[in-house]
């Protein structure tokens, strides 16, 4: 038997998505898979010399797009700014409807590919993949408690025309219509955990955290203590995990990787969702409370709270939530589609 030619589609904001998705990709050993992605994702694909659609190169970068919902690192999302993302998004769709036949693959796998929603028909068997189920208005947004409702009925009637729909975030109670079987870790390599004297800042993937890296460095600098800083577009690190695995301590941002590096590598943290951000915000919270952790909401960050926190924490030892990498079970219920 032959082995199945798969299509993997991966969204291009920020590199959560696509690091996790390399590392699944390593348990699906069982067929070939080429590459769907854009932006800084698609430079971490090549970077690991993956197999990439060519028309991965025409499709505009959804995290650069999603830039401009950000001001100082509070999430703005006003009618305006959440019309061009939507521009993105169909522009982007229109591409891959005209270029890429999906009849051509055996089996179809989309991590929040949003682009792929907008796909007419789906005649091939198909998975989503995604951590978060519906999006959340932000602040006193009035524009978005009336937009929001009908984004994620659109969003679930669009998911539903998949074979298979599988929730990999934390919020275990909140996976109704999808299959659960725990995260997904990330990247293709390991590294041994040791102290290496220094502060990691990880600023994920975007250039979003930048102005958080300008209230964070002036109290390092202050205080003569030793960092590195990874993330953003300047910034990119094809191998972070080496970088994490030496921190004593990692300030970040409260995305889904980056919180799974921290607790897979018992690091001590701290963290700082952006603004306004649901999805940071729900992240962050599973490390609220907990020995070697502290959680600092972007609106109370200071010199005096982040100096405070840095040497409380550093003080402490870490206890981490537990994660579950599920990837090896998630490789083989995808495999049972094509039985």
């Amino acid at each position: 038997m032959s082995r199945p030619k798969i299509l993997y589609a991966s969204s291009s904001v920020g590199l959560g998505h696509v690091t996790r998705d390399v590392h699944l990709s390593k348990y699906i050993d069982w067929g070939d898979i080429i590459w769907l992605s854009a932006g800084q994702a698609l430079k971490y694909l090549e970077s690991r010399n993956l197999d990439v659609l060519d028309v991965s190169h025409r499709l505009i970068d959804l995290g650069r797009a999603l830039d401009h919902v950000f001001s100082e690192g509070y999430v703005k999302g006003s009618y305006r700014n959440l019309r061009k993302v939507y521009e993105v998004i169909k522009t982007n769709a229109g591409i891959v409807e005209s270029e890429v036949d999906i009849e051509e693959f055996d089996l179809l796998i989309v991590d929040e590919f949003w682009e792929l929603l907008m796909h007419r028909r789906l005649n091939i068997p198909s998975v989503f993949i995604t951590d978060f189920i519906r999006f959340k208005p932000i602040g006193g947004s009035i524009i978005q408690r009336i937009l929001l409702p009908f984004v994620n009925r659109w969003i679930h009637r669009r998911m539903r025309g998949f074979s298979l729909r599988i929730y990999v975030g934390f919020d275990w109670r909140d996976y109704q219509g999808f299959e659960y079987y725990g995260q997904i870790f990330t990247h293709d390599h390991e590294a041994a955990s040791f102290d290496g004297g220094y502060i990691l800042l990880n600023i994920g993937g975007t250039d979003v955290g930048k102005p958080i890296l300008d209230l964070i460095h002036p109290v390092l600098e202050k205080h003569g203590l030793k960092y590195k800083t990874i993330g953003g577009s300047n910034g990119f690190t094809p191998n972070p995990i080496n970088a994490i695995a030496g921190a004593s301590l990692v300030i970040t941002l409260g995305g889904y990787g980056s919180l799974l590096e921290l607790a897979r590598y018992g690091k001590r943290g701290i963290i700082i969702p952006l603004g306004n951000h649901f999805e940071q915000r729900d992240n962050a919270r599973l490390f609220m409370g907990r020995s070697g952790y502290r959680v600092i909401p972007l609106e109370e960050l200071c010199g005096e709270a982040l100096y405070k926190a840095i040497k409380e924490v550093l003080s402490e030892e870490a206890d981490p939530p537990i994660f579950k990498d599920a990837s090896k079970e998630i490789s083989m219920r995808i495999k049972s589609l094509l039985n």
